[in-house]
């Protein structure tokens, strides 16, 4: 009778062998696997910031500028603004003069600077560019002691021309007052 113990011994090594049967022993803990780091997806940089492009006033340019308005106080205003009247040659400024214009500008960022003639009559500027305006001041002179204090200058460019409005206060020496000039540029370019 061998034959039948030889046949159970072999079933149990069998059955061992392949896990089956009870077991008395405690099942060993599966290992947990470690955590997955999650890496978020690559976000792309932003956009550089957009820098603001500076129109360029810097040049030489020549033109007119028509009068709108001369208004004044004291015997300059006769001088300098009234309309001709029979024998009487009227003012220098009076409405609808067309009158030349020349400026040198020199630019740095938004900065300005330089010189401004109306006929013999000149001085240095200096200004600042926003939005692309230019806003003058300055003081012209002559040796005939005509002087112009810029009170507003506010132009553009438009097809290549200086666009906008000049106002300046004149005075001229030996004579009481002033007079408030208000212009409009005309065909000025580089």
């Amino acid at each position: 009778m061998r034959a039948p113990l030889t046949i159970f011994v072999l079933a149990t090594s069998v059955l061992v062998a392949c896990g089956g049967g009870a077991s008395s022993s405690p099942t060993a803990p599966t290992a947990t696997p470690p955590p997955v780091a999650v890496t978020p997806p690559p976000t792309t940089p932003p956009p550089p910031p957009v820098t603001p492009t500076i129109t360029n006033f810097a040049g030489t340019w020549r033109g007119n500028y028509v009068i709108e308005r001369c208004s004044g106080q004291g015997t300059i205003e006769d001088v300098l603004c009234s309309a001709p009247s029979g024998s009487r040659p009227g003012g220098i400024y009076p409405v609808g003069t067309v009158l030349q214009l020349a400026i040198a500008l020199n630019q740095s960022g938004t900065t300005v600077t330089g010189t401004i003639a109306f006929g013999e009559v000149t001085g240095p500027v200096t200004g600042t560019i926003t939005n692309d305006r230019l806003v003058l001041r300055g003081r012209a002179t002559s040796t005939e002691g005509l002087s112009l204090d810029i009170s507003a200058w506010d132009t553009g460019i438009a097809s290549d021309q200086l666009t906008g409005t000049l106002t300046y206060s004149a005075e001229v020496r030996g004579f009481p007052g002033f007079a408030a000039v208000t212009s409009r540029l005309s065909g000025v370019r580089r």
